[in-house]
């Protein structure tokens, strides 16, 4: 019997050695686990950055993709582009101590600079207006920088010239996704993609010529967002685009494959990075269940494709609550060290203790579980996007999916107390409302229930009132996204959700 007891601990310890080997092994292939936050579109204020970093390292996590261009502007000022910069950005003297607090923590901050697409930043401006190379009504969210302009080139390579001698990573993120070339080529007798390509290889010299390994998001190369006229040949942009790029290969869904990441080493782009996300189109409030899903599979194929690792992404912070957004940044840490494998158990035991201070309880798995569940999803907020939304059939029974799982997470919420970092922990109370006032706002409008419907109303307005509050705990007063959408994002930023909502009761 003694015997037996000795083997199998023998067994059981050579076991977790050898789970922990395999983790090592897939450590030695990933230089990269990190997360992409989009300062561009929503800037936080800048204290928020410098307590990310310091939850990042708490995490293990190494790298923090800084998406600061995009078309609304820069969230830097760079020197001699000031007028490029948004309200609130970052000083060079800021972005410097930021990037040094990093480096103490371990975390390596890569610039990214958009050089294609998502240019707007350049081209709405009335002095390079004529640089712009997207669709004619230049309200197309998928717009260009002209490719074949002199001026553009030498105005490209000097704000590249002024990130690097910024940001001492030694990668730079160049863009190049989701450009729309398709009639700035037809009119020039072009093909788009050899268009797109020629570019792109010029961007990459201009990348290694200031000593960086330049980045670039997947999409194109792979042909993974075939739809809104950009479907891409990719034969064509393969054997013709250099080979020393890093390839982001961005996907967002719960039912992807790995078969991209066949495909690109197939073709012999052996730099890869997988990019999941924790806050994109496809939901809102918070990341959920769908977002995990998503990380853990994009963090199972990286280490099952030996690639450099996984960066995870965070969109348009306006549709989110930002505090809300810890827990999957947590998750999305130890799911990629793992290489794809965590237990979900550990993992919550794990966050509880690290940042509430204490252990796991059951009111607090309850909330936790029903959370991720609360899913606003991407159907839903299509139809909410419409001037008179109404919900029927499958969509009406998801949003009764979601008032349940909403009142469970609220009603178990009651039971729990943090040892600390209580804003956090409201943040995840105030995203669970929400989600939840959203579901109910559209059950109750099917019902004759007056006496519900007017308790809805007072509700909501006070509910408003509770998110303007945890924005301006987190963010700029004046932010433009607070009061205001993009055209593109019409009624789903998390503010002007609340505003429809009050204004659709108020007419019932």
């Amino acid at each position: 019997m003694f015997y037996c007891v000795v083997v199998f601990l023998y067994l059981l310890c050579f076991d977790g050695l050898a789970s922990n080997q395999s983790v090592k092994k897939w450590n030695q292939y990933m230089l990269i686990n990190g997360i992409m936050i989009d300062c561009s579109r929503t800037i936080e204020k800048h204290e928020y950055y410098f307590q990310l970093l310091e939850f990042m390292s708490e995490w293990g996590m190494n790298a923090l993709l800084l998406h600061f261009s995009d078309d609304p502007g820069l969230a830097i000022e760079l020197p001699g582009f000031e007028n490029l910069a948004l309200r609130n950005a970052f000083s060079v003297a800021e972005i410097k101590k930021l990037i040094t607090f990093g480096q103490e923590k371990g975390i390596d901050i890569i610039p990214e600079l958009e050089t294609f697409g998502h240019t707007k930043y350049i081209t709405a401006k009335p002095e390079y207006a004529h640089l712009y190379a997207g669709p004619a009504d230049r309200d197309d969210w998928f717009n260009a920088i002209d490719p074949l302009s002199s001026e553009t080139h030498e105005l490209v390579g000097k704000l590249m010239k002024n990130v690097a001698e910024i940001f001492p990573s030694e990668y730079m993120h160049v863009g190049c996704d989701e450009v729309n070339l398709k009639s700035y080529s037809e009119e020039r007798g072009l093909d788009k993609d050899e268009v797109w390509t020629n570019y792109v290889n010029k961007i990459i010299g201009k990348a290694e010529g200031l000593n960086k390994k330049a980045m670039i998001w997947a999409d194109h190369v792979a042909n993974t967002y075939a739809w809104m006229g950009r479907e891409c040949n990719d034969e064509l942009i393969s054997g013709t685009l250099s080979k020393n790029v890093i390839l982001v290969d961005w996907r967002y869904e719960e039912d992807i494959e790995d078969t991209v990441i066949e495909k690109l080493k197939g073709k012999s782009f052996n730099h890869i990075i997988s990019s999941p996300s924790l806050a994109c189109y496809r939901y809102r409030f918070f990341p959920t269940s769908i977002a995990f899903e998503n990380t853990r599979k994009m963090a199972l194929f990286s280490a099952r494709n030996k690639i450099m690792g996984v960066i995870n992404t965070i969109w348009h912070p306006a549709r989110y609550l930002r505090d809300s957004l810890y827990y999957g940044i947590a998750y999305s840490a130890e799911v990629v060290a793992g290489g794809g494998n965590v237990k979900f158990l550990d993992f919550q035991k794990k966050f509880s203790l690290k940042t509430f201070g204490v252990p796991l309880s059951d009111a607090l798995k309850v909330f936790l579980d029903s959370w991720l569940e609360t899913n606003i999803s991407e159907d839903l907020l299509q139809e909410f996007g419409n001037d008179a939304p109404s919900f029927s059939g499958e969509h009406l029974e998801r949003l009764k999916e979601i008032n349940a799982s909403g009142r469970k997470a609220l009603a178990a919420s009651e039971s729990f107390k943090p040892g600390k970092n209580h804003e956090i922990w409201n943040a995840f109370i105030v995203s669970a409302k929400a989600a939840w006032i959203f579901s109910e706002y559209f059950i109750v409008s099917q019902t004759n229930d007056q006496n519900r419907l007017e308790i809805l109303k007072r509700d909501l307005k006070l509910f408003k009132k509770e998110i303007e509050r945890e924005w301006d705990r987190t963010r700029f007063e004046d932010s433009n996204e607070k009061s205001s959408c993009n055209s593109n994002d019409e009624n789903l930023y998390v503010l002007q959700i609340m505003n429809k909502l009050i204004s659709m009761a108020s007419r019932v």
